[in-house]
């Protein structure tokens, strides 16, 4: 029997307690073949994704896309199980409610067209790989080029039979047993070598002697590739990699100032969030649309984005505030299924980028998230700019099911505002003694008073920048690539920056981590908390950074100069008696993932010369396996000084002062994003299959217009690399190093707790380093007491003030709340409201979960006293990836 039900179905299997085990998936499984493969014929393939559905919530993808016969199919049980161990880490605070397979039964026909074409493509891919380099594997097998052995002397006697020329300044020797001749011009301490055959010539390199007494220790160069031999044994060898190199941009002439802006109000409705309200502005007119004149909340979207699609707007860009978290969940569904010609740049799961086209593709319109380019509050952004401030807004009152949208009558009670105090509330109510207030004319009032604030504060932003640097903003989606931008444009000059792609990037990223956050000790008085400012701008400035093309190096490197600029890959054993170790490395965690931790023990890893110098001083030892080596150049220095300076003589919080706050601190990251992008796409059902020929599918989401989402990733490079020509890791990495290094000096014995660029400690740090210039220390707190649970968990009062931290929730505790959580198994459960978007269904869900406060063990051991009372922390010890005490 043959089926094909020509289309993406669901199958769900009900969870009898909201968790996931491997019985459940197995059992899931077996009931999926019993119900819908056991009648499929033998050889019939099915598409499969694994997913879990969050109860009151979406769909979430576990597996990427499996391709599986009738006979194969029940190797997908240990498949999906390794893919639930790897993610089941980000779903233990959701009760799960279903296990979902997503499945496509393919025709014969496609079914031998999909193998056909992925046969091709993995050969293609095999043939590519065969080309590229191979990090993985030892430089130091062979010398062996074109097919010809090469001496491993300067001796050229030796070579072969040997006639001299012009004073012995040339010679002639006939390679033993072959054809080859090699013709040598001899310098006082190098050999110039053409090799020869049939007077082609094969080959061309150069020996220069590194030891007058010794014939078999020297230096040999082939095309991009050194060789260094002792007493005729190879001992490095090392290739220039030829690079691309980051481009200068020029300027714009024109101000590209065509935009709108647009905002959302929500309301909710048996716990899940519509939209009711939306205003649009374009710099002279406001639209707006109420839900009371739609039949529902997706019509009402539906037509404010038609009133848009005209030719006048071709080419604008549409911003929103938080786009990419929240307006973009209610507004995709309802934009692809206006045009079928929808293009998406994503990240992180977030919306970057959103084209719409229409009019037969002719004109286009692009969705963007201003926080993303402008990262603070609207109410902020409106202070530092100088332009019209928000309005006040009884957000919840609109939530209460009894309240009709056409609602006249008092002013909404003080508890249905947020952030305001009573004073205030009292003066907004003054406007409304001799009139109601009204429901639909406020909320117009204030959504038109976001969409006029947003547009002004894009419109200033733009000018001033525009002023500076004769950069349009709006060509930028994010404030990183305005950052780049900008550097590119103005301050990049002469300097050779290395793209870094494939496996380069390969080995760099291995050893890139990020700044050391962990809890030493668990209680303290009289803390004082000190921050660097603007610690990775001082490295940027301060230290010399990659430039020019790489040399990769392998082999005996136990001489390495660690004044060089480099990446080393060394054997690791650290000393038994540090108690904050300095060096980073990634093991697994017990949730499932990668956790960084400063351990002790030994493991392999890849660190820069600076970061190996300092743990040299610190007693580890090391063994070097292979380095890569950059030539070094200070490529921030004048980007740095500038908006350091620019910050410096600015008014705090003015326009200027938050300008050169934002792209000062935004450009270090950019250079390490990934050089191989997913893809992502909206097709329909039956490009989705087209996709499967050529691409890895990691997710699909239906969003029930008869268009998908689909994310994927490239098989062949050949056919769409999707590759961003503009990263280098090697940038980023060494910021971050360096920054490590730096801040390790003030980590002394009275550590009690440390981030990226701050620490916790109970003595006053030396003068010289504490002030307001770039890379010094101030003094943010003076605690009389604090309390450290774990790393972004902590609280501590002042004389004036307290202050609380914990990462994941979103309502504050007293800090009293975090002493009795020191001793040993008590937590602290917490009601919070949590938000689940659903792009299938294009809404947000809210429902209420048990946040559970504790003392946490992942990145340190935790000490306890007698009384199992939690006192301070120990370095874990590991060997290789795995702690062994």
């Amino acid at each position: 029997m043959t089926t094909n039900f020509e289309k993406w179905m669901d199958y769900n299997y009900p969870l009898e307690n909201c968790i996931i085990t491997k019985e459940s998936i197995q059992k899931a499984l077996n009931k999926f073949y019993l119900d819908k493969i056991l009648n499929l014929d033998k050889d019939q393939s099915i598409l499969i994704f694994f997913k879990v559905r969050i109860k009151n919530g979406p769909f979430r993808n576990i597996s990427n896309l499996q391709k599986v016969n009738k006979l194969e199919f029940f190797n997908l049980i240990d498949i999906f199980i390794e893919y639930w161990n790897i993610k089941s880490s980000e779903y233990n605070e959701y009760p799960l409610i279903e296990i979902v397979f997503t499945y496509y039964i393919l025709s014969t026909k496609l079914d031998l067209e999909i193998k056909n074409s992925t046969r091709e493509l993995k050969k293609q891919k095999n043939k590519d790989k065969n080309k590229s380099l191979k990090l993985e594997t030892g430089l130091l097998d062979t010398i062996n080029f074109g097919g010809y052995s090469l001496p491993s002397t300067m001796d050229i006697t030796e070579w072969g039979h040997c006639d001299f020329y012009n004073n012995y300044t040339e010679a002639i020797v006939y390679k033993k047993q072959s054809k080859g001749i090699y013709y040598i011009k001899l310098h006082n301490n190098y050999l110039e070598v053409d090799l020869k055959i049939e007077n082609i010539s094969i080959l061309y390199f150069k020996d220069t002697l590194l030891d007058i007494n010794c014939l078999g220790t020297f230096k040999r160069e082939i095309k991009e590739q050194t060789y260094e031999f002792l007493n005729g044994k190879l001992k490095t060898k090392s290739k220039k990699y030829k690079t691309q190199y980051i481009k200068p941009l020029l300027g714009d002439i024109y101000l590209n100032d065509k935009f709108l802006t647009m905002d959302l109000e929500t309301r909710i409705r048996k716990g899940k969030m519509e939209v009711y309200h939306v205003s649009i502005f374009d710099g002279i007119s406001i639209s707006t649309f109420y839900l009371s004149d739609y039949k529902n909340s997706e019509e009402l979207l539906k037509y404010s984005i038609l009133s848009i699609m005209i030719r006048k707007y071709n080419g604008y860009k549409v911003y929103l505030h938080n786009f990419s978290e929240f307006d973009s969940v209610f507004l995709l569904r309802v934009i692809t299924s206006l045009s079928n010609n929808v293009n998406i740049i994503m990240k992180d799961n977030k919306l970057i980028n959103l084209q719409l086209k229409f009019g037969d593709n002719k004109y286009n319109i692009v969705f963007r998230d201003s926080f993303l380019l402008l990262p603070s509050s609207l109410k902020k952004l409106a202070l530092s700019f100088n332009v019209e401030e928000k309005l006040i807004f009884p957000y919840a009152f609109v939530n209460d099911e009894k309240i009709n949208l056409d609602y006249k009558g008092k002013v909404p009670e003080f508890k249905y505002f947020e952030n305001i105090k009573i004073k205030e509330y009292k003066e907004y109510c003054n406007n409304f003694k001799d009139k109601d207030w009204n429901l639909r004319e406020e909320t117009a009032k204030y959504c038109n008073q976001d969409v006029k604030t947003l547009y002004l504060v894009i419109k200033k932003f733009s000018q001033q920048i525009f002023d500076l640097f004769r950069i349009s903003v709006i060509n930028s989606p994010t404030l990183s690539s305005l950052s780049f931008t900008i550097y590119r444009t103005i301050f990049i000059k002469d300097f050779k920056i290395p793209i870094i792609t494939g496996e380069l990037y390969n080995f760099i990223k291995k050893g890139y981590t990020g700044g050391a956050v962990d809890v030493y000790k668990s209680f303290g008085k009289f803390i004082y908390r000190y921050d660097v400012n603007s610690l990775y701008p001082f490295i940027m400035k301060n230290f010399p950074m990659p430039i020019n093309d790489p040399i990769f190096i392998e082999g005996d490197i136990s001489d390495f100069n660690l004044k060089d600029l480099a990446f080393i890959e060394v054997e690791v054993e650290a000393p038994e008696n540090l108690n904050i170790p300095f060096l980073q490395t990634k093991i697994k965690s017990k949730k499932g993932g990668y956790v960084t931790i400063s351990p002790l023990g030994s493991w392999t890893g890849i660190y820069t010369c600076n970061e190996i110098q300092k743990s040299i001083a610190l007693g580890y030892k090391f063994k070097y396996l292979r380095a890569l080596k950059f030539e070094q150049g200070y490529i921030f220095d004048e980007f740095v000084s500038y908006f350091y300076n620019l910050k410096k003589n600015s008014l705090k919080n003015s326009s200027e002062y938050t300008i050169a706050k934002f792209i000062l601190n935004s450009l270090s990251g950019r250079f390490a994003l990934e050089p191989e992008l997913d893809k992502h796409v909206i097709v329909d059902d039956k490009k989705v299959l087209e996709l499967v020929k050529y691409y890895t599918i990691n997710s699909l989401i239906n969003l029930g217009n008869g268009k998908n989402l689909v994310s994927y990733k490239i098989i062949n490079e050949s056919i769409d690399t999707n590759k961003n020509p503009n990263v280098s890791v090697a940038v980023s990495a060494n910021i971050t190093a360096n920054a490590r290094v730096w801040m390790n000096q003030f980590k002394q014995k009275n550590l009690f707790y440390s981030d990226t660029d701050s620490i916790d400690t109970n003595v006053l740090l030396d003068p010289k380093y504490v002030g307001n210039e770039l890379g010094q220390l101030k003094l943010e707190h003076f605690f009389s007491e604090a309390v450290y649970l774990a790393p972004k968990v902590y609280g501590g009062i002042t004389p004036k003030y307290e202050i609380v931290k914990i990462k994941g929730l979103k309502n504050p505790i007293p800090y009293k709340e975090l002493l009795p959580l020191l001793y040993k198994n008590k937590t602290l459960e917490l009601n919070q409201e949590k938000w689940l978007k659903d792009i299938e269904k294009g809404h947000i869900s809210i429902h209420n979960e048990i946040y559970t406060l504790m003392v946490t063990e992942n990145k340190r051991k935790l000490i306890y006293d007698k009384d199992n009372k939690f006192i301070e922390t120990k370095p874990l010890k590991i060997k290789n990836e795995n702690i062994i005490e």
